[in-house]
């Protein structure tokens, strides 16, 4: 399995429409047939009062490698990553992980 984390920092005019955004990004990338699990997280100052820098972090699951290039190259991804968040975002940092199995030794 392979996690695919997106942390964003929007523009500070966007920031106001933060859970409309990321509900959209939710409902997109859990509708998409390549994607195991998707999540989006929000910042807020009431959970953690030192702003880490990014106002959403998002993570997506995929069941393999070939599944991870399929979203990569996916062009309703492509498409809302270029027509909706690229205006919005001052700031991307992403990376791709290997989730590890549980392992059989205590």
């Amino acid at each position: 399995m392979i996690q695919r984390t997106v942390l964003l920092r929007l523009h500070p005019e966007h920031r106001p429409g933060l859970d409309e955004l990321g509900q959209r990004m939710l409902r997109l990338l859990r509708a998409l047939p390549m994607v195991a699990q998707a999540d989006v997280a929000v910042w807020r100052s009431e959970i953690q009062d030192e702003d880490p820098g990014w106002d959403l972090a998002v993570t997506v699951v995929f069941v393999d490698a070939a599944a991870l290039d399929a979203y990569g190259h996916d062009e309703v991804h492509a498409c809302f990553v270029r027509e909706h968040l690229v205006p919005l975002v001052a700031q991307r940092h992403a990376f791709s992980l290997e989730l590890l199995a549980p392992s059989d030794q205590s």
